[in-house]
Parts: C-alpha cells; structure tokens; sequence
C-alpha cells in the first residue's frame, strides 16, 4: 500500500466523520433551541431570542399543557403509536401464540 493510497482513504475517513458530526448539529442544534427557548418568559423570547434564559420559566409547562392543549395531542399521539405497533406486530406474527416451527423453504 503505497501513500496515496493511504492519505486517501484518511480523506474518506475524515471526510464520513465530518458528514456525520455535520448530521448530529444539524440534528441537536433544533432540540437545544427548542428547550432553551421552552424556558424564557414571553417577553424574554421577543427581546433575545438567540441568547440564553437570564431566569427559568417553569410555568410555561403547565400553561403549554392546559392552554394550547398539549395534553389532548400527547394522548391522541400515545393512541396512534401504541395501536400501529400492536398491529404491525400482529401483521408480522410477533404475538406470544405462534402455530410451530416455519416451514421449509421448497427447494
């Protein structure tokens, strides 16, 4: 294996690595931005919105969860993923009653 070779595929590996680092900002930056901004007052919100909390909102959960109605969402949400893998599992015969061994495949 000459050098060329090797400096190449440490291109490609740093290059994968940095795709992927790229990937995992782009997928956290939204979920920290989300919580951050979950936890500033309204008024906080319209003066900074890029900075960081300067004092903790917490009662803008219960509001959240009475006001806009989270609570119906979360259950309406709760309903559709727990009947889709129920019947997913049955479609795909995962229950606990099995009817025997698989046949064998016709050769």
């Amino acid at each position: 294996m000459n050098t060329e070779q090797l400096a190449d595929g440490t291109r490609h590996r740093w290059g994968s690595r940095a795709a992927v680092l790229i990937g995992i900002l782009l997928t956290l930056y939204p979920i920290l931005f989300v919580l951050l901004t979950s936890l500033k007052s309204t008024q906080e919100f319209f003066v900074n919105i890029w900075g960081l909390p300067h004092s903790i909102a917490w009662d803008n959960f219960p509001k959240a969860w009475i006001d806009a109605h989270i609570k119906d969402y979360f259950l309406v949400s709760t309903i559709v993923v727990v009947s889709s893998v129920f019947f997913y599992r049955c479609a795909r015969g995962d229950g606990r009653l099995r009817a025997g061994p698989a046949p064998h495949p016709v050769r």
